[in-house]
């Protein structure tokens, strides 16, 4: 089900590497494995935590907003992969998307990276505090949350497949 492998790119060993349709259980299955991959590199508890937090966020916004018509489900091509280097480690995901969504998206995106660290604090307080949802696309917590844990900004791509669709992929870079 998952590639694991030793191949290099980037300086960056391929830990985890899964191609298709993103799942609930597919999402357990994932960190099952990423987990049993951290005890063999000796990851530190508190790394592996916000690794595994960023995992799972990631997939659930591949899970909750891919495409969900049966046609769509058979063509899922979504991708989640997992790198590590000497001092960081990536997860990045694709996946398919209608344009309208991918642009709220990457906007959500932008917005969340053009803020300060107190500005991702107080705006995730608000969002819990409130109860809000910040767009169609869900509350934005999620976003944000990434953003603060992995102390990074979030890097995404949107590739067109046609009049409507989009591949879009997100990269989210985490220091040791």
């Amino acid at each position: 089900m998952f590639a694991l492998s030793k191949n290099m790119e980037n300086g960056e060993e391929e830990m985890l590497s899964y191609k298709g349709r993103i799942t609930a259980e597919l999402i357990s299955d994932v960190l099952l494995s990423i987990e049993e991959k951290f005890k063999s590199v000796g990851a530190r508890p508190i790394l592996k935590r916000k690794i595994l937090s960023i995992l799972v966020e990631t997939l659930q916004n591949v899970f909750h907003h891919g495409l969900k018509s049966p046609k769509q489900a058979l063509d899922d091509d979504s991708t989640v992969k997992v790198y590590q280097a000497d001092d960081h480690f990536i997860v990045l995901t694709s996946n398919r998307l209608r344009i309208s969504t991918a642009t709220e998206l990457a906007n959500r995106i932008e917005s969340i990276n053009s803020m300060s660290k107190d500005q991702l604090n107080e705006s995730y307080r608000q969002i819990l505090l409130n109860k809000q949802k910040s767009s169609a696309t869900g509350s934005g917590v999620g976003i944000i949350d990434i953003v603060r844990r992995s102390g990074h900004k979030i890097d995404y791509t949107i590739t067109p497949l046609d009049s409507d669709y989009c591949q879009f992929s997100m990269k989210v870079k985490i220091s040791n």
